[in-house]
């Protein structure tokens, strides 16, 4: 297995798109990125985790919790972080949750210039994906500075976990149909969060690429011995990345052995042998590891389903807004994209689902109703037995890192079975390729007319800009668009890569 024209491309552009939104996204204008900045200056500094503390009123970031709920939640996991001089975010969050500010308030923030103390109530999470960004801050003078290098540290295992989980996705001989999964499963959001400071992009990118090596392993009989390997490295990471990682780990790891069965997958990994029992071995430390450290330093979850018609019916009704996270709402999830943009990628999603159950197979289209029932019925348990005790809700980030797993699947089951798609258009890919980079676009000019001249300025606001990042816009326009049209590029040379049919992998038997 090896990167093709088509993945390089798109990587190229995918990356293209995270470093637009790396600059032109202003600092600390992601979810919760201040309290992860703190977490991440701090471990840079040496404090794996900082000292218990309380929050010693009810507010986050300026906002009111609400309810005691929210506030007693955060104080399980708030822990006071020592700051170096002049690196102390205070106030720099200051357009959070009003679309109709721009961030041209940040020039009027009067940061701390001696050493400070800072609360964070994210002290308690797995250090691993903070390691990069806290060592690239000690380099930093300022807390602008230090978001931006922090953001660049975070990115750059992103971007190489989404170029893995690319590369295993796509082979040749499908008519350019298995780059259909990787345009669908990074959505914007994924991209997104892939530029900003927080747990959430390594969690997202391993489970992209995790989800990707399960499903050619599950697949493809002749699967090379790299899936096992990225499988194993994206496991591993996926496990260390966030207190849910081994969950999303044991669920995607089902996916292979559901569409080939215990024994037939048994058999795969005895072939794929030693690698694959190097994989499994290392997952199974990192997911100790992980239950280790939330046993010593994690919260105290309250778990209960009752009253169940209550809980269940809470926990639907948040699932509308969920779904729409994972595909894009920005800043502190107060940005959502035209309507348009949901539609087109809701409708992409559709269609590559209804190609998949008409020409899969039948143990195939079990396995993909089966994960499609799943991504609705997670968020909705999470958030009536657990969540819903927090006084808050389950994000589609949250779910991303298990939900990028059914555009994979979907188009790994047409892939497979592309001899009896003799009628459908070969354009297809290029369609949904182009479909994409323009809603990426869409989503990466909402957020940058939110902060230049909020959400109710100007559409042609380049002219009008009260903020404006690093170097001006010009430049990262140039990048992000580039990265759309190198998109467009890779589903135009996706269907090129025609081999003849009886080149492409051997499918699971029913």
């Amino acid at each position: 297995m090896q990167l093709k024209r088509p993945t390089t491309v798109l990587l190229a552009g995918v990356a293209c798109i995270i470093v637009a939104w790396s600059f032109a996204n202003p600092p600390f204008a992601s979810p919760d990125e201040s309290a992860h900045y703190i977490r991440a200056v701090g471990l840079g500094q040496g404090q794996v985790v900082g000292d218990e503390a309380d929050y010693p009123s009810g507010s986050f970031v300026g906002i009111d919790f609400g309810n005691e709920r929210q506030l007693r939640w955060r104080n399980e996991t708030v822990r006071s972080i020592d700051i170096p001089p002049g690196l102390s975010p205070q106030g720099v969050d200051c357009n959070a949750f009003q679309i109709l500010v721009t961030a041209a308030c940040q020039r009027e923030v009067d940061t701390p210039k001696g050493p400070t103390t800072e609360l964070t109530p994210v002290g308690n999470y797995q250090p691993l994906p903070y390691i990069l960004p806290g060592l690239a801050t000690r380099i930093a003078s300022d807390p602008l500075s230090g978001n931006y290098l922090g953001r660049l540290a975070s990115a750059l295992p992103t971007i190489a976990l989404l170029g893995l989980g690319i590369a295993v996705a796509f082979r040749t001989g499908t008519g350019g149909m298995s780059i259909l999964g990787p345009l669908i499963a990074l959505t914007p959001m994924v991209l997104f969060l892939g530029s900003t400071l927080t747990p959430s992009a390594l969690e997202i990118s391993a489970g992209f690429a995790f989800a990707s090596a399960m499903v050619r392993i599950g697949l493809d009989r002749q699967a090379p011995r790299m899936a096992y390997v990225i499988g194993g490295v994206s496991g591993v990471l996926l496990a260390l990345s966030r207190s849910t990682g081994p969950v999303w780990v044991l669920l995607l790891a089902l996916i292979p052995l559901s569409l080939r069965g215990a024994q037939d997958a048994w058999d795969a990994i005895r072939r794929a042998s030693p690698v694959s029992w190097v994989a499994l071995g290392s997952i199974a430390v990192a997911a100790t590891a992980n239950r280790i450290w939330e046993a010593a330093f994690g919260p105290d979850f309250h778990i209960s389903l009752s009253p169940v018609g209550h809980s269940l019916s809470e926990g639907l009704g948040w699932t509308a807004l969920t779904v729409s996270e994972q595909i894009g709402v920005f800043g502190y999830l107060e940005l959502s994209m035209p309507r348009v943009a949901y539609l087109t990628w809701y409708a992409m999603l559709a269609t590559l689902s209804v190609v998949a159950l008409m020409v899969g197979q039948r143990r195939q289209r079990l396995v993909y109703l089966s994960i499609a029932a799943a991504s609705i019925a997670i968020p909705t348990l999470l958030q009536a037995a657990i969540i819903r005790h927090t006084g808050f809700y389950v994000s589609g980030r949250h779910v991303l890192p298990f939900t990028v797993a059914l555009p994979l699947l979907a188009a790994g089951i047409v892939a497979s079975n592309r001899s009896r798609l003799a009628g459908l258009a070969t354009s297809v890919p290029l369609w949904f390729a182009t479909a994409a980079g323009l809603v990426h676009l869409l989503g990466w000019l909402a957020n940058a007319r939110r902060h230049a001249v909020g959400a109710n300025g100007p559409l042609f606001f380049f002219g009008h800009s009260q903020w404006a990042p690093p170097l001006g816009w010009a430049p990262w326009l140039a990048v992000v668009t580039a990265g759309v049209s190198a998109i467009i590029a890779a589903g135009w040379l996706a269907i090129r890569e025609r081999p003849p049919v009886d080149s492409v992998m051997t499918a699971s038997s029913e």
